[in-house]
């Protein structure tokens, strides 16, 4: 099995977080006018036609609909329980049947580098999952590549027990690549695509960035 560029793929994007520190959902914060989320299915569907949007059984689909482009889809958590593990599940068993790989990301990443996601669909081939990894040993399991079958079930596992967080459910996979961040400076060299945007002063920097980027040539 070669995961060849022409091979289909989807882009999860993990909306259901409420955003505390921010005040408002962080998906709809307008960064520079535009909501935050739309920056990243943005550049997802510059890696796949196949995004798929998660949000919280709490949230609204029309206000989403609002705002996304109309080949994205909008998926509700299939269960009521907080964890991220339950956004990832929504989404991966709505791509089953047609994909063999995804990637999972945040709402609150808008500089995601499409040539990052590329990369890491390309590594996690004939693996589990491709997960970045930090010297310091810190992962970041939520801008992953993974496997969907075998991620499913690895996430039904964690979810039956008490603690269902993101490490748990990495815990039964067998076949993780662990991606050094250094690897991902080929294509992000400031690595912002992992820059996630929880604060008020996170927001203030992101606007920062965006007027750097808008002034340098696409990538």
């Amino acid at each position: 099995m070669h995961l060849s560029n022409t091979k289909q793929k989807s882009v999860i994007i993990l909306a259901g977080g409420r955003g505390y520190r921010i005040g408002i959902n962080k998906a709809l914060t307008p960064l520079s006018g535009t909501p935050m989320i739309l920056y990243v299915v943005t550049r997802s569907l510059q890696v796949t036609e196949k995004v798929v949007v998660v949000i919280s059984r709490d949230d609204a689909v029309t206000a989403f609909r609002k705002v996304l482009p109309g080949n994205v889809a909008i998926l509700r958590d299939s269960v009521s329980r907080r964890s991220p593990l339950v956004g990832m599940l929504t989404g991966l068993e709505s791509v089953l049947q047609a994909v063999e790989y995804s990637a999972v990301v945040p709402c609150d990443s808008p500089f995601i580098r499409p040539k990052v996601l590329q990369h890491l669909f390309q590594v996690a081939d004939r693996h589990d999952a491709a997960i970045p990894i930090w010297p310091n040993g810190y992962i970041e399991p939520l801008h992953a590549v993974y496997e969907v079958q075998n991620t499913i079930r690895a996430i039904k596992r964690a979810l039956r027990t008490e603690r269902s967080s993101n490490r748990d459910m990495i815990k039964h996979l067998k076949n993780v690549k662990y991606v050094p961040v250094e690897e991902l400076r080929s294509y992000d060299p400031e690595l912002r695509t992992l820059l996630n945007v929880n604060r008020p002063e996170d927001l203030r920097e992101a606007l920062k960035i965006l007027d750097v980027e808008r002034a340098a040539p696409s990538d």
